[in-house]
């Protein structure tokens, strides 16, 4: 398949650990999975990312979904997917 690379933000005031990163064809099944082990929260103030490569075949309309597990306690759930196409 074709690379689709997701930034993953933490703004929030803990680090965030094991959780997925996923890719999603148009009727929600999984095209591509990875797991995030570590992500240190901002303390210092600098914003802290994570750059997570998928798998999704060219032309295909993806729905990345982060932490849709609810792996993570976060302060806003609703920040947490994005539409994507790989052309």
């Amino acid at each position: 398949g074709d690379a689709l690379t997701v930034t993953v933000h933490n703004i929030g005031d803990a680090p965030a650990s094991n959780f997925t990163v996923e890719a999603l064809d148009a009727g929600g099944k999984v095209i591509d999975r990875k797991v995030v082990t570590r992500l240190a929260a901002p303390l210092d103030f600098v914003p802290k990312t994570a750059a997570v490569t998928l798998s999704v075949p060219g032309g295909k309309y993806a729905k990345v979904v982060v932490d849709g597990r609810n792996a993570v306690r976060e302060i806003l759930e609703t920040n947490n997917e994005a539409p994507a196409t790989v052309r």
